[in-house]
């Protein structure tokens, strides 16, 4: 049943996939691999840690992987691969659960401890990675990062959530763990799910709150440390083993995130950006921002792709809402197809879809939608 559910969203992984049994706790995990960091057959999952005790299946990066490494190094581990998913192992084998909150990164895991018989599965503190689960019967756990490789699960019904569904039609999206679908719900992001394999029951907690309470600096701290911060979060996020491309907009988001990644070390970027033709612009009439993401490649020096669509482009929605396996309100989903299948070409990065790019996207605010940053 691993294979089945790893077919459906293969799509996510072309780099290879695996499958660990546990026959007699009934477990079984499953991976699909898109390679990122260490490109090497030692970074294959399902992963298993050096003590034997500990399995992962994991999708994320960890951006503090390379000093949690050092550290565990310190510590007596000795590591057989270089990239981040192994960190993630023997941390959270030698530090429990607690390990998640020393994490700066995004990600959406599975952990099954062979000795206890307990699985863990956890999602990064803001939700970047997805995570689904369902009950299809009592003492049955299923999850994926997909709602379509849950339905390759013969036991799983294909049901819809109406009460979903008026949410999607009032905002735009489902809220909470509900989904479009009865029966299946997404972990929320900052939280913990454990399932006993002894009891056969589950249960989620959380681990992280985005907001700590008030802040006593004055503005000008606040600015000064929101800046450094800022580079500091753009500049980590642009560690990988293949090449690294930027969506720029011409907005204001995307043109200073562009700006921190060009401003240190690391191999050179690609910029693209999205454009409308002027005669298809004259409902919406909005101002083009190509303007001004042409002059700031300019400026720093980047290679720069200009991708115009069309109108016509209205015909991949099915596709695209097959992809994100719920409706979807939101048509810079269009657009952030489009630029990610241009890009893929050079790059080799996610055609689309909520995963691991095998280039590192990072920010984009698309024409018409500034305000949205789109991974």
């Amino acid at each position: 049943m691993g294979a089945r559910m790893n077919a459906a969203q293969a799509h996510r992984g072309p780099d290879g996939n695996g499958v660990f049994e546990d026959f007699a706790a009934g477990v079984v995990l499953a991976h699909v691999r898109l390679s990122v960091l260490d490109l090497t057959a030692a970074a294959a999952q399902p992963m298993t840690s050096a003590s034997g005790r500990f399995v992962l299946v994991y999708n994320g990066e960890i951006y503090n992987f390379k000093d949690l490494r050092e550290e565990l190094t310190g510590a007596g581990v000795n590591f057989r691969s270089a990239g981040d998913t192994e960190v993630l192992l023997e941390g959270l084998a030698r530090h429990g659960t607690a390990f998640i909150s020393r994490l700066n990164g995004i990600f959406a895991f599975a952990l099954w401890d062979r000795e206890e018989r307990e699985l863990f599965l956890a999602r990064d503190h803001v939700g970047v990675k997805p995570l689904y689960y369902t009950e299809p019967q009592p003492g049955t756990m299923l999850f994926a990062s997909e709602i379509k490789a849950l339905f390759a699960h013969p036991q799983v019904r294909r049901e819809a959530d109406f009460a979903a569904l008026q949410e999607h039609l009032a905002r735009g999206h489902s809220s909470g763990t509900r989904t479009a679908f009865k029966g299946i719900q997404r972990l929320e992001p900052g939280t913990i799910l454990r399932w006993c394999a002894k009891s056969r029951r589950f249960e989620v907690k959380t681990y992280w709150q985005p907001f700590s309470g008030h802040c006593s600096q004055s503005m000008v701290q606040a600015a000064a440390e929101l800046r450094e911060k800022f580079k500091a979060a753009t500049q980590r996020q642009l560690v990988s083993d293949v090449p690294v491309g930027l969506f720029l907009s011409g907005g204001l988001d995307s043109s200073l995130v562009t700006a921190c990644a060009c401003g240190g070390a690391g191999p050179a970027r690609h910029a693209y950006t999205i454009t409308y033709p002027r005669s298809e612009n004259t409902l919406d009439q909005f101002d083009d921002d190509m303007p001004f993401a042409r002059e700031m490649a300019e400026s720093l020096g980047l290679p720069h792709t200009q991708i115009e669509i069309k109108p016509e482009v209205a015909t991949l929605l099915p596709k695209l809402i097959w992809h994100c396996d719920e409706p979807i309100a939101d048509p810079a989903i269009i657009a952030a197809y489009l630029i990610s299948t241009r890009a893929r070409g050079r790059h080799g990065g996610d055609a689309v879809g909520p995963g691991r790019g095998r280039a590192v996207w990072r920010v984009s605010a698309l024409p018409g939608h500034r305000r949205n940053a789109v991974a």
